[in-house]
């Protein structure tokens, strides 16, 4: 076979893969934090993933804080912003990628002299040590996606949640309305 069709194939193969990273965190080391089914969550959009949009189950990275003994499965600050930034570098490899979250999210008031905004933030599991996930951690990463970037967030305060200069509202089955501008 001629080195043409290696190098193609090559590509083709590169070009079409997905990847994806999946996060379930139901804070069970934190009592008064628990929440019940983002681990199912998290589970379930894989196999969605998989069964329904044609990704592998290699090309998933799942976090979730129920697993023992692979510090780097679990859902902490580090691992989450480390997937995500790998994500990211390996895009321009990529169809498609996928990012999921469920856990909880939040906002975080700041002062700016007389006036108060609001951050967003979600919640890894090492949040009392390593502290809250910001909006602009978030976007800083994802903007330097290469190729169609799908961000799923199932937490309290999602819907600006990387702070993205556009947005979608929701009218019918068949139809929304795309809004340019950043929504602060």
């Amino acid at each position: 076979l001629s080195a043409y069709f290696f190098i193609h194939f090559y590509f083709l193969c590169n070009y079409y893969m997905k990847k994806a990273v999946s996060i379930g965190i139901n804070y069970y080391r934190s009592p008064q934090n628990t929440l019940n089914g983002c681990i199912d969550d998290c589970i379930n959009m894989k196999n969605i993933l998989i069964d329904a949009y044609g990704y592998t189950n290699d090309d998933i990275v799942v976090l979730r804080d129920d697993v023992q003994g692979n510090a780097n499965l679990l859902p902490t600050k580090n691992n989450i912003l480390n997937c995500l930034k790998t994500l990211i570098l390996n895009s321009n490899n990529c169809e498609e990628i996928c990012f999921f979250y469920s856990g909880h999210g939040s906002l975080i008031n700041k002062n700016k002299g007389n006036v108060i905004s609001s951050t967003n933030i979600i919640v890894p599991v090492d949040y009392s040590t390593a502290g809250m996930i910001t909006e602009d951690e978030l976007y800083s990463i994802i903007i330097g996606a290469k190729c169609k970037f799908l961000l799923f967030f199932d937490c309290c305060h999602s819907g600006t949640i990387c702070d993205l200069p556009f947005s979608f509202e929701y009218k019918t089955p068949t139809y929304y309305l795309i809004k340019i501008g950043r929504a602060h």
